[in-house]
């Protein structure tokens, strides 16, 4: 039986035998992972991968397809609800999206949100902690705003580090990301296990920074490990 999960990225996982395939034998004494395994796993991690990339508007309108969604007023209305907000793994805004999704499912699908709590170790993966920004910007030193995590929550690479630092144009750039296909887009980064900071901006952006002037990049975040604010996920039948 398939359960599907639906996350607040506007992501699926689909859960099958598949997922917990029977152990391979190994003549291995160190009990280091086989070729086999690895095999096995970059297969499975592949399969995770395009589902990943399934966007919410895609679920959102296989939903609406079987007519058990409650009345909205349009599928444009509902991602304006999503867009807006910072819908990293475990947040705030994450739970927020949720609940947004709760609010157009009908009784029927026991729509119900399940919590994780942070660094629960989950096969090969680790539930991260709840990530929360207080503030976050990047300015020249005499304080012309380049980029505000207020302005577009993708302006912060997810799970940065604090920092409050004034820097040379060399020693912020390797922080500094960018799409060179999409010069005039802000790109999604992240960093959930290496621990670093750093901003996004537009390529265009970039390029127009001054390379003679210092930079004042301050980003005031905390990672919050209390099991009650763990990473949620929501549950449907669908």
């Amino acid at each position: 039986m398939l359960r599907r999960k639906i996350l607040s990225h506007g992501l699926a996982q689909i859960y099958t035998d598949f997922f917990f395939a029977v152990p391979i034998k190994t003549q291995d004494s160190n009990h280091r992972v086989t070729e086999a395994l690895r095999e096995r796993n970059l297969k499975l991690r592949a399969l995770v991968s395009q589902w990943f990339k399934i966007d919410l508007f895609v679920i959102i309108r296989e939903i609406r397809g079987k007519n058990i969604m409650k009345p909205y007023t349009s599928l444009k209305s509902i991602l304006t609800e999503f867009f807006p907000l910072h819908r990293t793994l475990a947040s705030d805004d994450h739970d927020k999206t949720l609940e947004i999704v709760g609010s157009y499912m009908p009784d029927s699908s026991n729509y119900t949100i399940e919590t994780y709590a942070p660094l629960t170790p989950v096969w090969t993966w680790k539930v991260p902690e709840r990530y929360v920004v207080h503030e976050a910007y990047l300015e020249t030193e005499d304080g012309e705003r380049i980029v505000d995590f207020k302005d577009n929550p993708l302006h912060i690479v997810s799970y940065s580090l604090p920092v409050d630092k004034l820097l040379s144009f060399e020693e912020l750039q390797s922080h500094l990301y960018f799409n060179e296909k999409r010069p005039h887009t802000v790109p999604w980064v992240f960093k959930y296990y290496e621990r670093d900071w750093g901003f996004c901006l537009p390529k265009n952006t970039f390029d127009k920074l001054p390379r003679d002037k210092k930079y004042h990049a301050v980003i005031k975040s905390e990672f919050i490990t209390d099991p009650k604010q763990g990473f949620k996920v929501a549950t449907a039948v669908v």
